[in-house]
């Protein structure tokens, strides 16, 4: 049964009576009484020329109250106020140019909720066995259909095959051809898998089923048109990215079938009969549980048009919950999923002190926009990569916390943004199955005092800080706990392809393994870093040339390795390099491919002197190597990250 969380102008007096009397205990009388409901009363404040204000909690009245401020001069004062509750969005709040100046906040002391969810209510047991089934209401006269489920306020797993690890194609190895050289692989091999004998039964239920496929660093997403067993073929809806097999992996999951329901916590939407299973968790009494589900993609588009940009709006202390994804690959990094809040062709606009959690795609997605600031705000439960600026240009993004992201795709990242003159500084970012910062290209970034760790969880070929570009300066960030070793393909630094005239300095990784790898890039000055392993140390530049060394410590609880090109290193000096093993493998490849030893003269080999690296105690002792040879002390990592506390209004419960 759906729950629409409204009530009209047909309610029962003794009702209407009762919400009128709260209103006057919370001191909001006068009020005009029109939706409220005894479980959030949220009040809208309209704060116009006059002064009116008018007590509302549907979508319908944000959007009044959005267009009554049209009245007011351009530069005059534009603003609506939400009081304390839940206010429910079923498609998304559009503010275009005739809204420039506008803006959007929770009351002093109070904090507004947008939720693009609803209730799901009249829940049976399955007879025979531990499944719930609740009937859904078609929205708009189209069946309800969702990729994510909220239970007791806990995000719930899709039915998924196999119950733990992957499946493995049986299609050939595919080699990824340049974009050049202009032979596109062909429908059949994108939209055709090839499964092993015995993966399926016969009778696997595939209308509603998804394939997410895996490459390296990225996946694609496909619904199920059929399965022929004789040929062992599964058949797309949608074209992938590349063809199974792309780059030698072969790995691939079914979503959403009813044979996946495997234990407590999953469930399975039947496209068929329009019905929602759930296996309750230990404890859970779906009798009186709260089963929300999210019934649009984003609850705010702020839109440029033909007229120009739409300038000047600020979102401000507002939280923001429940939102989906379509059926459909996320892209690079978890960046082609929508936003929360999408921003496009707009300039000067400001996000103060948002909060996300459990959405399903990105939190805020930026496109052809200029000035856009992201100031101290919280994500957590992202589906989706948390923060997405494309082809923007002074882009800001500080103190903000991203944490746990990726229910919805795998190559989720903390934040990816792209274009001029970007300040990143001051975030810290964690719990992410891809990479955590990552800034793809672009002129003039500064990346500053940010705190990566326990990214790459799950993905491969990304980092804490994955960089392309030109002019960038990456300095005084911290980067610790990546991946799972040298197998992960995932250092603390990366430096992609044509990066060239970066800055690299006072950077810290404190990691197991991985710590620098600069590939297929120019002229970039690595200079006073800290790169710290508790393992054998790997540092690799690839395809590279004229990388300024210099200056840099490379502390190791194993042996150092490096690996690099035979023009990648210009200027190897006043380095310290120490292994607790004693053991340097410094490699570098001569103009004939030939591996020959890396000159390290001009470079320290010895103990530096730091007073406890494994305990990240990073400070030099007095008499240390590295004072006497003039090297700076590292930073003070108890320094890097937010600036500001964590938002102390507690999120609305479900």
């Amino acid at each position: 049964m759906f729950h629409d969380v409204q009530m009209g102008a047909g309610a029962p007096a003794r009702m209407m009576k009762s919400r009128f009397l709260q209103c006057l205990l919370r001191g909001l009388a006068p009020a005009v009484l029109l939706g409220l409901t005894t479980r959030f009363q949220p009040v809208l404040l309209m704060a116009s020329g006059n002064g009116v204000s008018q007590a509302e909690r549907t979508q319908a009245a944000i959007e009044a109250a959005i267009a009554a401020q049209r009245t007011n001069t351009a530069g005059g004062r534009r603003r609506v106020v939400l009081r304390t509750g839940r206010y429910l969005i079923d498609s998304p709040l559009v503010i275009t140019p005739a809204d420039s100046g506008l803006i959007l906040e929770s009351a002093p002391g109070e904090r507004a909720e947008l939720c693009g969810g609803r209730l799901i209510e009249g829940w049976k047991r399955e007879q025979g066995g531990p499944l719930w089934v609740a009937q859904l209401p078609e929205l708009k006269l189209k069946p309800w259909r969702f990729r994510m489920l909220l239970v007791n306020g806990k995000i719930a797993e899709r039915a998924r095959l196999p119950r733990d690890g992957f499946f493995a194609d049986e299609n050939p190895d595919y080699l990824v051809a340049p974009a050049s050289s202009g032979v596109p692989p062909t429908d059949e091999s994108l939209t055709t898998l090839k499964y092993k004998p015995g993966t399926f039964a016969p009778s696997l239920g595939v209308k509603s089923a998804e394939i997410r496929v895996y490459r390296v660093w990225d996946e694609s997403l496909s619904k199920v048109s059929g399965i022929d067993d004789a040929t062992r073929t599964v058949h797309l809806t949608t074209p992938l990215r590349f063809p199974p097999g792309a780059y030698r992996v072969h790995k691939y999951e079914v979503l959403n079938v009813r044979e996946g329901l495997k234990g407590p916590g999953q469930w399975f939407l039947d496209y068929d009969a329009n019905k929602l299973y759930y296996w309750p968790r230990g404890g859970e009494r779906m009798e009186s549980a709260k089963v929300w589900a999210p019934v649009t993609d984003t609850l705010i588009q702020i839109v440029g048009s033909g007229s120009g940009p739409t300038q000047g709006v600020t979102l401000r202390n507002i939280d923001f919950t429940l939102t989906d994804v379509p059926a459909t690959s996320s892209g690079f990094a978890g960046s082609g999923y929508p936003g929360v809040i999408n921003v496009a062709k707009s300039g000067s606009v400001l996000f103060d002190r948002l909060r996300f959690r459990d959405v399903g795609g990105s939190a805020i997605k930026i496109e052809s926009s200029n000035g856009v600031r992201v100031l101290g705000s919280e994500f957590s439960g992202t589906g989706a990569t948390a923060i997405v600026a494309t082809e923007s240009h002074d882009t800001e993004i500080s103190d903000c916390r991203i944490s746990s992201a990726g229910h919805s795709t795998p190559t989720a990242a903390g934040m990816l943004v792209t274009g001029d003159r970007a300040h990143i500084h001051h975030n810290e970012v964690h719990d992410m199955p891809y990479s955590g910062i990552a800034f793809n290209s672009g002129l003039t970034p500064i990346i500053e005092f940010n705190r990566v760790n326990h990214v790459m969880l799950v993905m491969a070929d990304g980092s804490s800080f994955y960089v392309a570009g030109k002019g960038g300066i990456l300095r005084n960030n911290w980067a610790y706990d990546v991946g799972v070793g040298p197998d992960s393909q995932a250092p603390a630094y990366y430096l992609d392809d044509k990066t060239t005239e970066y800055t690299v300095t006072q950077n810290v990784a404190t990691v197991a393994s991985w710590t620098l790898f600069v590939h297929n890039a120019r002229a970039n000055t690595v200079r006073d870093n800290f790169f710290i392993s508790s393992g054998d140390q790997r540092v690799m530049f690839q395809l590279s040339k004229d990388t300024v060394l210099e200056h840099n410590l490379f502390w190791s609880g194993g042996s150092i390795g490096f690996e690099a090109a035979a023009d990648a290193i210009s200027a190897f000096d006043k380095n310290i390099l120490y292994s607790t093993s004693g053991t340097l493998s410094l490699i570098q490849l001569d103009q004939a491919g030939k591996r020959v030893a890396l000159d390290t003269t001009g470079n320290t080999v010895g103990d530096p002197g730091l007073v406890d690296a494994l305990r990240q105690n990073l400070q030099f002792r007095r008499d240390s190597l590295a004072v006497s040879s003039g090297m700076k002390q590292p930073p003070k990592v108890s320094e890097i990250g937010p600036r500001v506390a964590v938002i102390a209004n507690p999120m609305a419960t479900w």
